[in-house]
């Protein structure tokens, strides 16, 4: 049925038709209203799953660019999640006062005068 290529109301019944005729449709049943929300929570630990993951690779990525490399294990939990956001902000802090003082240093060295 999924291959039909006139998807309409008519064919589909002609086919719903012709399969229970000839004994094609298969038995469905219905999750429980316990295997759904197992079901349900199995899907949303899937996705906070892949959202943390996500997560993990993209604070990597951000502080890697920075000269800082983690081991896998000091992104897997939230205290070390929290430890190494501290040392990023704290490295990127660093590298914006160094390009801050690099910039200002070209702009005086162009007889610029230079606003803090």
């Amino acid at each position: 049925m999924t291959h039909s290529v006139n998807k309409t109301d008519p064919n589909d019944a002609r086919n719903l038709a012709l399969y229970l005729a000839k004994d094609l449709l298969e038995e469905v049943r219905m999750k429980d209203k316990a295997r759904a929300q197992i079901a349900s929570l199995t899907q949303t630990r899937d996705t906070m799953v892949k959202l943390h993951t996500a997560l993990q690779n993209r604070i990597n990525n951000i502080v890697s660019a920075h000269g800082i490399n983690l081991s896998k294990e000091s992104l897997a939990l939230r205290a070390n999640i929290d430890e190494t956001l501290t040392a990023a902000r704290r490295v990127l802090r660093l590298s914006l006062s160094d390009s801050r003082r690099r910039a200002d240093h070209v702009a005086c060295a162009r007889g610029c005068q230079v606003f803090v």
